[in-house]
């Protein structure tokens, strides 16, 4: 369970490193779409972080309707992360502020993230995540 405070630091820490660009290889704009059994994510963050140590920094974007556009993606082996979580409806108290209790909905299977290589300039991806 990803309490609202922490989810909103999480994707304010993953945009932050979408700014953030070091010393690192070629990098590509890395677009496509993310879905769970056949539902689009409503909103979330996709992050790509270089398994090369010169590769360059992580990247993360906003997943907005189910798509995603990443810009600065390091080219070579990246492992793709995502965030996505929804309301249940629950209130908890976290040092004495309220907020709605949330859950992932990402599947257990894909909490680690997925490697994939980014080898073009510009290029598609699209994740279909199952819960099976």
């Amino acid at each position: 369970m990803m309490s609202r405070a922490l989810y909103v630091a999480f994707a304010t820490f993953a945009l932050f490193l979408a700014g953030c660009s070091g010393p690192g290889g070629p990098t590509a704009t890395v677009e496509g779409t993310v879905s769970i059994d056949g539902t689009a994510v409503d909103n979330g963050v996709i992050s790509f972080t270089p398994l090369e140590s010169d590769a360059g920094t992580a990247v993360s974007a906003e997943i907005h309707a189910g798509k995603y556009q990443a810009n600065g993606v390091p080219i070579g082996r990246v492992m793709v992360q995502f965030y996505a979580t929804k309301e249940t409806g629950k209130t908890i108290v976290e040092e004495g502020n309220q907020y709605p209790e949330t859950v992932s909905l990402i599947p257990q299977k894909y909490q680690t993230g997925v490697e994939v290589t980014v080898g073009q300039k510009k290029e598609s991806h699209d994740f279909e995540l199952t819960s099976h």
